[in-house]
Parts: C-alpha cells; sequence; structure tokens
C-alpha cells in the first residue's frame, strides 16, 4: 500500500463522517509499524474519541518496548485526552512486557517526579505482586510529597499482603496527604481482606497508626467491626484494648454500648477505668439501663464498674441507685458505692459517706475517700453537716482526719457569715478538735463580740484542749 494511500487513510480519520473514520483506523493495521508511529502517537490528541482509543489500541499491539518510555512522557502532557490515551496504550501492552520495563525507568529517573507518577498511576492498574514491588521501590528513592501521595493512592488500588502492609506504614507519614490517601485507601478495602491487620494496628505502639485504624473502624461501622472489637478484648494487649474501647465510643450504637458494658468487668484497671470514662459521656437512656442490669450481676467487678460510672454520670437518679444499693451491699461493693458517692461531692453524698464513719468495718475507708477529695469542697460539705444532729459528731471526727490549718480557717470564716446555731456548732467543733491549733481562734472569740453561749462553748473547748495536753 503506498503513501497516497495512507493520506487518503489519515484524511478519513480526521476528517470523515463516523463510519468513514471508523474503517479508516481499521486500514491502519495494514501498514508497518515504523510507517504509522508518528501518526499514531498524533492521533492520541484527537478530538475523536473513537480515534484516540483506536490509535492508543494500535500502539500496543503493534509497538515494542521502545515506545513505552513515550508514552509515559505523554502522560504528563497538558491535554486530559491524549494523558488517558496514553495509558490507556500502556496498559494495554500488558503487565508481562510493561513492567520490567518500569522499572527500569523508574530506577534510572529519580527525582523526575512527574515520570515517576505516571509509572505510578500505570502501576495500580496490573493485579501483580511485581507490580506493587516497583511501587514500594518508588518510596525509597524520593521524599517529595506529591510522588509519595501518588504512590499510596496507586498501591490503595491493589489488595495484596505488601501494598496492605505498606498502606498502614504510611498512616505514620509525615505529611498529611499521604497518611490521609493511606487512610482513603484502607477505608475503600473489604473488610474480610484487611480485619487481621485492623486488629493488629489497634495495639500499635505508634500514635498516628493507631489513632487512624480507629477513625478508620468507626467510619465502617458495622457487625463486622463490632466483633473485631469484641474479639479484641479477648487479647492481653492493653493499648489494644484501650483503642477498641474508643471505637465503640465512637460508633455509638447500642451494640457497641452493650460490649462496651461488659468490659466494665474486666480485670485490669486501666482498661476499667477507660471504660467508666466513656461510659459516663454518654449518659444515655440504653447505657443506663445497661448499668443497673449489672448491679444484680455475680461479677463483683463487672457490679463495681457500674458502680463507678452511676458516680460519674452522676445525676439525681444515679444517686437513688446508689443510695438504695448502699444500703444493702458489703465489702469491696460498699467501698465502691462510697467512692462513687465522693466522686459527685455533693452534700447529700458527703452525708452518706460520713454517716458510714460511724461502722468500724469502713471508718479507715471512708477517712481515705474524704483525704481523696478536693479539700475546700469537702470542708465546706462537712461543716454543713454541723448543724444536723445526727451527723455532727461523725463530721467533726472527718474534719480532725483533714488538714487542720485549712480547716479551722473554713471554720473561722463562719464565726462572721453563719446563723447562730452554726456559729455555735463551728465553736464547739473548735473545742473538739483535740488540737492547740484550736487555741488562738478559741482566745479571739473569748475577747468578745459574741453572745454569751458562744463564749460559754468556747470556754469550755479551750479547757478540753488544754486539759487533754
Amino acid at each position: 500500500m503506498n503513501t497516497g494511500s495512507l493520506s487518503n487513510i489519515l484524511q478519513a480519520i480526521e476528517n470523515g463522517t463516523i463510519g468513514e473514520r471508523n474503517r479508516a483506523i481499521e486500514r491502519l493495521r495494514e501498514f508497518p509499524f515504523e510507517q504509522i508511529k508518528d501518526y499514531l502517537f498524533d492521533g492520541l490528541r484527537s478530538n475523536h474519541f473513537r480515534v484516540r482509543s483506536q490509535c492508543a489500541q494500535l500502539l500496543s499491539e503493534k509497538g515494542d518496548e521502545t515506545i513505552i518510555f513515550p508514552l509515559l512522557q505523554a502522560m504528563s502532557d497538558e491535554s486530559w485526552a491524549i494523558r488517558n490515551s496514553a495509558k490507556e496504550a500502556l496498559i494495554q501492552f500488558g503487565e508481562d512486557l510493561v513492567i520490567p520495563v518500569l522499572r527500569g525507568i523508574a530506577e534510572s529517573s529519580a527525582g523526575n517526579t512527574t515520570l515517576l507518577k505516571a509509572i505510578a498511576s500505570v502501576l495500580a492498574q496490573y493485579d501483580h505482586p511485581d507490580a506493587t514491588s516497583v511501587l514500594v521501590t518508588l518510596f525509597e528513592g524520593t521524599e517529595d510529597p506529591e510522588l509519595i501521595e501518588a504512590v499510596t493512592t496507586a498501591i490503595g488500588k491493589k489488595e495484596d499482603e505488601r501494598s496492605i502492609v505498606q498502606l498502614f506504614h504510611l498512616l505514620a507519614h509525615e505529611h498529611w496527604n499521604v497518611r490521609k490517601a493511606a487512610a482513603n485507601a484502607l477505608t475503600a478495602m473489604p473488610f474480610d481482606n484487611i480485619k487481621n491487620h485492623f486488629a493488629l494496628n489497634l495495639g500499635n505502639s505508634n500514635r498516628f497508626i493507631h489513632l487512624a485504624t480507629i477513625e478508620i473502624l468507626i467510619s465502617r461501622a458495622g457487625d463486622e467491626v463490632l466483633d473485631l472489637v469484641a474479639d479484641t478484648f479477648k487479647s492481653n494487649n492493653v493499648t489494644a484494648k484501650l483503642n477498641a474501647l474508643s471505637v465503640l465510643s465512637g460508633i455509638h450504637s447500642d451494640e457497641s454500648m452493650m460490649t462496651m458494658v461488659s468490659v466494665l468487668g474486666d480485670s485490669n484497671i486501666t482498661i476499667r477505668n477507660k471504660a467508666i470514662e466513656e461510659l459516663s459521656r454518654t449518659k444515655s437512656e440504653a447505657v443506663f439501663n445497661l448499668l443497673k442490669r449489672c448491679l444484680n450481676s455475680t461479677n463483683d467487678l463487672l457490679k463495681q464498674g457500674a458502680i463507678l460510672t452511676l458516680g460519674r454520670i452522676a445525676d439525681d437518679e444515679s444517686i437513688e441507685i446508689l443510695q438504695a444499693l448502699l444500703e444493702k451491699e458489703n465489702g469491696m461493693v460498699k467501698v465502691s458505692i462510697l467512692e462513687s458517692l465522693a466522686s459527685i461531692g455533693n452534700r447529700r453524698c458527703i452525708q452518706m459517706i460520713v454517716h458510714h464513719s460511724a461502722i468500724p468495718d469502713h471508718a479507715s475507708d471512708v477517712s481515705r475517700i474524704l483525704r481523696s477529695l478536693e479539700p475546700d469542697l469537702t470542708i465546706q460539705q462537712l461543716i454543713n453537716l454541723l448543724e444536723e444532729p445526727n451527723y455532727f459528731a461523725t463530721a467533726v471526727k472527718a474534719l480532725i482526719e483533714l488538714d487542720r490549718t485549712l480547716v479551722l480557717r473554713y471554720l473561722s470564716s463562719k464565726l462572721t457569715s453563719g446563723t447562730p446555731v452554726q456559729q455555735e456548732k463551728v465553736v464547739e467543733a473548735m473545742g473538739l478538735m483535740g488540737s492547740r491549733d484550736s487555741i488562738p481562734y478559741l482566745e479571739k472569740i473569748l475577747e468578745g463580740g459574741f453572745s454569751s453561749r458562744i463564749m460559754q462553748i468556747a470556754e469550755t473547748g479551750m479547757r478540753r484542749i488544754r486539759k487533754s495536753g
């Protein structure tokens, strides 16, 4: 076939009807590749999609590895059409021919970000372990975040083991866009393909990796995620368990809350405390009902966890439940109730705690609990109890256990702001403190300015302290 006939064919391709173009492109197959190669490359720029596609196909059918590099260069063309057509031609060559050539080009093109991005884009289309291998090597020779993001996106289109491991590793990359690309790729992958990696990386010591794993699992909330998280609590990995609790909290469904409540019985106190913290923030009716059911459990750890959670929730219903439970429980469960009441810390709760200081079995626990509270608030609440006859003695006893300098300062302030009844009880408490630190305060009262009743109480207190030495 002569040049003239080729010219006619090319003219038909450019200016003919659709049918004429299609027939003309088919006739190009009859020509030697070298004779039509330049036109085929030019055809990648055609305004007609069919022409671009057929030229790409002919390049892959009739060409050899020598045109792979020019096609890669064409993939950085300003024209969207030629970029896509060149990529299509490369993909049609087949992985056995293209991958080794791309590996060689990549090894000799360090620093050429544009070319390497094109290589990554092509390799992403091949489901072959050698394609993954070349993609991974692209990371080794660059710190360019733009190239790394492109390679990350390319690896994300694969589902082989090496790609998955690489993607989890990239969750800790210094550049945000790379971490985001890796997370997006993992989010899009079938869950069954990567569930073991999720389980492993919940316990990863790298903060970026385990936080990203948490976010991905929350975004994929479903039965398979809940099953994976539930299995995590059967392990001994504390980090994985803590992060699994964050996943459950983020999902925030009835099913996830049920799993979290069961963790209140975990043998590790760090895990239990994290579960208490997360559950107390929800304050949902479903959680509240689950906690009430736990109060009837024979598992003391689970019961104590539920009690401490109610203390963190700290609403009126929680206090009612704890008060009722306080009357029937014993041992460490009763101590957990007292600790929960202390965490609430209002007058009603302090009153219940102080009441139990008169019970010998719990006096030391009450003393420890009161000392663990915020001193100023505790002292003020105890002073408020002084005017209640049933609690006066136990309140004084509790005050004696606290910082006496601070206690006496608060007692003294009540002398100027309290009612006459409160003033009498405050002065009596000063005398019962049994400490010579009280004497300066009592002497000031005796200097005058108070009722004879209050001065009499102060004098009695002074005698008691001096007599006791």
